[in-house]
């Protein structure tokens, strides 16, 4: 995926979202714009399945759910533990689906006593020693290319998916242009920005300033050529526009 990635950056202007959000609020519904932007990847994805699509052991699939991982942090200090989050959809969910599922995904992260059982893996292998933790690595890519991993595995490994999704934004970050994982299903990666100040002409050709919010593109082009993808991005804008 490596070697097949293609990275695209574009605006998404605040001003609608805001109101929309602002209006939800006032009817005792408390929606993000993160979980917005969640919502319009599920309604393109629906349209252009395509895009949910990945390469494993050098064969082309298509994912028959549309999952997400982002990552949580319980506390924003340097010595808070990341957990991802993972969330599955259905087609037909609406904006308040995607709100309400990705808020009890988040809330269980930050309340939970004990340590999910991902970030109970990824501390039990890294104890072991750097020769039977590479020999661990290889066996199991080996597994994943033949698409012979076991399920138990695929289901706590946090790699397999149709988008990860991370919000810079709320550490007060730019968007940032991240690699895709070679291991795994993930295609796409997708990092939200900070909010910021963006020019835009007026009808008399003079210049004023809105609210926008950066968002980087990386994507594994085996899965749809260039035309699919930015005509799917086009849709995006449209819908969150």
């Amino acid at each position: 995926r490596t070697e097949a990635q293609v990275a695209y950056t574009f605006t998404v202007k605040l001003d609608v979202i805001d109101a929309f959000i602002r209006e939800k609020r006032r009817e005792g519904k408390r929606i993000t714009f993160f979980q917005v932007i969640i919502a319009a990847f599920l309604k393109v994805i629906g349209e252009r399945p395509s895009l949910n699509r990945f390469v494993a052991g050098r064969r082309l699939y298509q994912h028959h759910e549309f999952d997400i991982l982002y990552v949580v942090k319980p506390r924003l200090s340097d010595d808070s533990n990341e957990s991802v989050a993972r969330v599955s959809f259905e087609e037909d969910d609406t904006i308040y689906d995607v709100s309400e599922k990705m808020t009890a995904q988040t809330q269980a992260i930050q309340n939970q006593v004990e340590m999910k059982d991902d970030d109970k893996l990824i501390r039990q292998v890294l104890r072991l020693p750097r020769w039977l933790l590479r020999a661990v690595f290889a066996t199991y890519r080996w597994l994943d290319f033949h698409g012979i991993a076991p399920r138990k595995m695929i289901e706590v490994i946090p790699f397999y998916s149709t988008i990860f999704v991370s919000h810079l934004g709320t550490v007060g970050a730019d968007s940032a242009i991240h690699h895709l994982y070679e291991m795994g299903t993930c295609s796409i990666f997708c990092v939200i920005g900070k909010q910021r100040d963006i020019p835009e002409r007026d009808d008399d050709g003079g210049v004023t300033w809105t609210k926008g919010i950066d968002l980087s593109m990386t994507l594994d082009e085996r899965i749809c050529d260039g035309y699919y993808f930015v005509k799917s991005l086009r849709l995006m804008e449209r819908y969150l526009r």
